[in-house]
């Protein structure tokens, strides 16, 4: 580990300016990646990308909603069913309920959840990523370019954003990575993989 990894660890900075100029274009596959310069939030970074604006009173009951989903996830299914006929706009509750539903062990719903996320609120990134892994689970990686655009960077794919939380740089670099390495294309999937590495190990 350098010495320059070691000063940033040691201050815990929550941002992290990512830059490279590395690219690795095929398009007779439909895959356009150019690593653009962005920075990498470790700390909330408020709407996430393809999220409009959270109602003021959500804030605080998501904070809980999130909690319970991860630990006694039965009891909030109710409620998150609720919100999401009130707001079917804010794609997060979608991203509850399909975990709410894994924790529970029912697949089924989860998947339910996800798809409904993805064709509600389709420039969610999580959303995106959420049905990706479906298709990949499911030996449909053909689809990956058609969810992302063809766009295989976070900047290409949302221009307004400077800034990306970790958890998006992780999702997003994880399944185009996998999605390069089942369409047998090597080179931009090594760069996935050390541009993965690199948020990870430095965080």
């Amino acid at each position: 580990m350098s010495k320059k990894t070691k000063k940033r660890k040691k201050k815990k900075s929550p941002l992290k300016k990512r830059s490279t100029s590395r690219s690795a274009n095929n398009k007779a596959k439909g895959a356009r990646q150019e690593l653009s310069s962005y920075t990498i939030s470790y700390e909330p970074i408020g709407e996430p990308s393809g999220e409009s604006s959270l109602p003021e009173k959500l804030e605080n009951e998501l904070e809980y909603i999130f909690e319970k989903c991860q630990t006694d996830p039965g009891p909030i299914i109710d409620r998150l069913i609720e919100l999401i006929e009130e707001y079917p706009h804010i794609p997060r509750l979608y991203n509850f309920i399909s975990v709410a539903y894994s924790n529970l062990g029912n697949q089924k719903k989860a998947k339910h959840w996800v798809l409904e996320n993805y064709k509600k609120n389709p420039d969610y990134l999580f959303s995106k990523l959420g049905y990706a892994e479906i298709c990949l689970n499911e030996g449909n990686f053909q689809k990956i370019p058609e969810i992302f655009d063809k766009k295989f960077d976070l900047k290409l794919m949302y221009p307004e954003r400077d800034i990306f939380h970790i958890t998006e740089v992780v999702g997003f670099l994880g399944v185009s990575g996998t999605y390069f390495a089942l369409a047998e294309m090597w080179e931009p999937c090594k760069v996935c993989y050390g541009s993965l590495l690199e948020p990870c190990l430095s965080g």
